[in-house]
């Protein structure tokens, strides 16, 4: 691993050096609502407060149980200036998973909105939390200065803690750390290519992985995000337009919802300019259709479990198809594996091979 510059060694940092450069310009978008990254930085600044008054010590893991709104994206930047882990919760969880995820992380604060404080309040376990209420609305003063760090920060400090789906059994947390998830979002700024211009739709939710990186690489690069409902999701030709997104990054079954709905006229979306797909196999007719769409898109197909933090590989498509590959299965290759990542392939007898269980 290279040495990264002082000043961005942990992930809060990517955010803090664009609000010195461009205070005013818009960092998310919700809907119709547009907040720039100084109000960022203010309702941030503003749960910060709240954290820090609700107990004497920080806890090392806060809850974050809320609908998809501009406090909760605050809160995420709060959290990571204070020092302390995440844990997100789906206030849609079953009562069950939700507790078992507040027990498993020790967890005794938890940040709400009106749709999480009902949540948790049908989880006899949690009666004993802290819960803090997520402000409703920017403060009317803009924080001037930065957010002090704790002087114990490090590296090797948490991030969050997501849970897996559980389909081969019972969920597990994964944890991610300081030094795990700034390399791939440094990754992902060069290689999307992110700027100020960029224009980026998060189209997943707190509790899957792309979620917190999408989030940081988008504010790291100097970007705007843009939150899309489900609906916005299962439509995506029309976000596409609609937004003027530069960026999408979704699972690849939107494509062929898109499709489907008769939407992928070829030249539709001549300004996307990033195509990231991940999570599910990605095949070349689907990849065929999307270029279709934007031929001015690079295409990624990206791949990657959660203990990597999101993905750890990735192959390019470029908009001239004849430099495509061809696959026995019609799906497009990983890739490589990412130049700051180690990497082994093993044999069942645990020697090195070209075919058996890859290492990361």
């Amino acid at each position: 691993h290279s040495p990264m510059p002082r000043e961005l060694r942990f992930l809060a940092d990517l955010f803090h050096r664009t609000v010195r450069r461009q205070p005013d310009a818009p960092a998310l978008e919700i809907g119709r609502d547009v907040w720039t990254y100084a109000e960022l930085r203010a309702i941030s600044g503003e749960i910060a407060g709240q954290l820090r008054t609700a107990s004497a010590e920080l806890p090392a893991r806060v809850a974050l149980s809320a609908r998809r709104s501009m406090p909760l994206f605050g809160a995420y930047i709060a959290l990571q200036d204070l020092g302390c882990s995440v844990v997100p919760l789906d206030p849609g969880y079953p009562v069950d998973r939700a507790a078992d995820v507040l027990d498993r992380c020790e967890v005794t604060t938890i940040l709400v909105d009106d749709a999480g404080a009902e949540a948790i309040a049908r989880i006899p376990e949690a009666r004993d939390l802290t819960v803090i209420r997520l402000p409703d609305v920017v403060p009317d003063q803009t924080i001037t200065q930065e957010t002090t760090p704790p002087m114990d920060k490090d590296v090797l400090d948490e991030v969050y803690v997501l849970f897996t789906s559980g389909s081969t059994g019972r969920p597990k947390g994964v944890t991610i750390r300081q030094y795990n998830v700034l390399p791939l979002v440094r990754y992902m700024i060069d290689r999307y290519e992110i700027g100020q211009d960029s224009r980026y739709a998060q189209t997943f939710g707190q509790t899957f992985d792309p979620f917190i990186a999408n989030m940081f690489a988008v504010w790291g690069g100097g970007g705007t995000l843009i939150d899309l409902t489900p609906d916005e999701v299962r439509d995506p030709v029309r976000s596409i337009l609609e937004h003027r997104l530069t960026h999408w990054f979704s699972v690849s079954s939107a494509v062929s919802l898109a499709h489907a709905a008769g939407n992928v006229e070829p030249g539709k979306a001549p300004a996307l300019q990033h195509s990231i797909f991940g999570a599910e196999p990605f095949t070349l007719k689907q990849a065929e259709l999307w270029n279709r769409l934007a031929p001015n898109s690079k295409i990624l197909n990206v791949y990657g479990p959660t203990e990597t933090v999101l993905t750890c590989t990735d192959m390019v498509l470029g908009p001239d198809r004849s430099g495509w590959p061809v696959t026995e299965n019609g799906t497009v290759p990983i890739g490589k594996v990412y130049d700051h990542l180690e990497h082994l392939i093993i044999a069942a007898d645990g020697n090195p091979s070209d075919d058996g269980e890859l290492c990361i």
